[in-house]
């Protein structure tokens, strides 16, 4: 992971992948997992099992030199994100009988649900623009992460709630569905553990998503108002027509999105950008895009 200080950045041409948004299981065996599963459970995903990792010619450094476990193409309006969401660090939703298996961090507990391949293709457009009202999120895929693990909103299937759920997350800050769908809520804690203002995913909006701290890995982030903190003085800075925006403007009522700019990256360009910070707790990963969201499919 590169470094990154605290300005922004203009997503020139972000996206991800395809399709028409489906029907998605969510974790709705989360409440049943107040025990650990039997005494000798196994994953289907083969033990042998390794990610591909693969860039279709043209497709831009700040996702070759940052994303691994994905196949990313460009449709020309949408850079294409394809990944079977399998998490390439240990997990205790292996199973027990797997030399993957990693017992619950601390007072943890595993849900019932295990590991699956996925086959994910998500779509983000390559030149987010901020919306004149954000759009809410209910019980759906949000985003991808760096390592091709998918986010999840901040909520959970009732009669569930995601603090319940987060009880049940593994060393990585993640679990699975009751279909096998390993995702994050949350701060992914493998990539952040050394460094917890990384770049650590995209929106389907288009709009990156950092750790906790801003791209310096110290700072906390800032949000500010005012009579050019709006989403069409955002959109003109972002493009580069004004500067009437603030650094660290917050256009729309999400508590963890904001607008500035991220210099000295050597992925992406060093202007003004919009953003979401990830964290764990309150906002989690996000209850509201602040652009127009991608689709998704999951078949």
């Amino acid at each position: 992971m590169k470094a990154i200080r605290s300005k922004a950045i203009r997503i020139g041409s972000m996206a991800f992948v395809v399709g028409i948004i489906a029907a998605q299981t969510r974790c709705a065996d989360d409440s049943e997992s107040k025990t650990s599963p039997s005494s000798c459970t196994q994953s289907t995903v083969p033990k042998n099992y390794a990610c591909t990792t693969n860039f279709a010619l043209g497709i831009p450094d700040w996702i070759k030199d940052n994303f691994t476990c994905v196949q990313v193409t460009d449709d020309g309006t949408n850079y294409v994100f394809a990944t079977e969401d399998v998490p390439s660090y240990n997990s205790m939703y292996f199973g027990t009988c797997d030399s993957r298996y990693e017992a619950a961090p601390g007072t943890n507990r595993a849900n019932p649900n295990l590991i699956s391949i996925q086959n994910y293709v998500i779509k983000v457009p390559k030149n987010p623009e901020v919306a004149a009202n954000p759009t809410d999120v209910s019980l759906t895929t949000v985003g991808v992460a760096t390592n091709g693990i998918v986010y999840f909103d901040n909520m959970a299937a009732p009669p569930d709630n995601l603090v319940n759920e987060l009880a049940t997350m593994d060393a990585g800050n993640g679990h699975p569905t009751n279909t096998g769908t390993y995702h994050y809520h949350a701060e992914p804690y493998k990539l952040t553990d050394t460094d917890p203002g990384a770049f650590v995913g995209v929106a389907r909006d288009g709009f990156p998503v950092f750790g906790p701290k801003e791209a310096d890995g110290t700072t906390n982030p800032q949000y500010v108002g005012g009579a050019n903190c709006n989403p069409t003085k955002v959109n003109e800075r972002m493009a580069g027509t004004n500067d009437d925006a603030p650094d660290n403007c917050q256009p729309l009522a999400i508590s963890n999105f904001h607008c500035h700019e991220i210099a000295g990256a050597t992925f992406f360009p060093d202007i003004y950008t919009c953003h979401y910070h990830v964290d764990n707790g309150p906002t989690y990963m996000l209850d509201k895009f602040a652009g127009t969201p991608g689709s998704f499919t999951n078949n």
